[in-house]
Order: structure tokens, then C-alpha cells, then sequence
């Protein structure tokens, strides 16, 4: 799925170890907004695995981007569903701001 929004804010980076493949995992969470036609908030990770993909991306707060994403339900240790959306891909996007007669962002 595709997202299109503004990076508002930059959240927690975590890291450790999968206990039963000894592999490490980092993430970085991000919080993106559009306001077209409604406003909408999301919150999604990147997860680095092995290509640094944290570092690819290079999401700046306060740009604008096409996010392409991937949604998955998951169960807890408590036994509770929840959604997971992951950012695998990006590109920064050029957007108008209608109030202002046009002009690019």
C-alpha cells in the first residue's frame, strides 16, 4: 500500500537479539501525516534488517513522502491482536500547497 505524507516526527530507535536464531534486529518508528482529502496519522517502522535500510531511506522530518508499505496482524505474548505497518520503500515527493496559490512546498 502507499502512503503520502509529511514526516512529523522521528520516534524511538530499538535493537536486540531474535533469542531462538541469535540474529540482531534494529528499528526506527516514525510518525507521517497527510491532510488530503482528510487528515490521516500513521505511525510505521522501518526495519533495518541486512541492507541498512534505516540508512537508505534517510527519512527527514519535515519532508514529504510516497511511503510503500506492508501491514501485518500480530498476536502478543498476552494473547492480543495488533497491526504492525512497516515502511519498505521511499521516495520524497515534491507537494503544492493549495493555500498558497500553487507554489511547491
Amino acid at each position: 500500500m502507499e502512503f503520502e505524507g509529511k514526516i512529523i516526527e522521528k520516534l524511538e530507535t530499538k535493537t536486540g537479539t531474535n533469542p531462538v536464531t541469535g540474529n540482531t534486529w534494529k528499528y526506527t518508528r516514525y510518525v507521517a501525516q497527510n491532510t488530503l482529502p482528510q487528515t490521516t496519522t500513521i505511525v510505521f517502522d522501518v526495519w533495518d534488517g541486512r541492507d541498512g535500510r534505516i540508512e537508505r531511506l534517510n527519512l527527514q522530518v519535515g519532508k514529504w513522502y510516497r511511503l510503500f508499505l506492508s501491514f501485518e496482524a500480530k498476536k502478543n505474548k498476552e494473547g492480543k491482536w495488533y497491526n504492525s505497518i512497516s515502511a519498505w520503500s521511499a521516495r520524497e515527493v515534491s507537494i503544492i500547497d493549495e493555500n498558497k496559490n500553487g507554489e511547491e512546498q
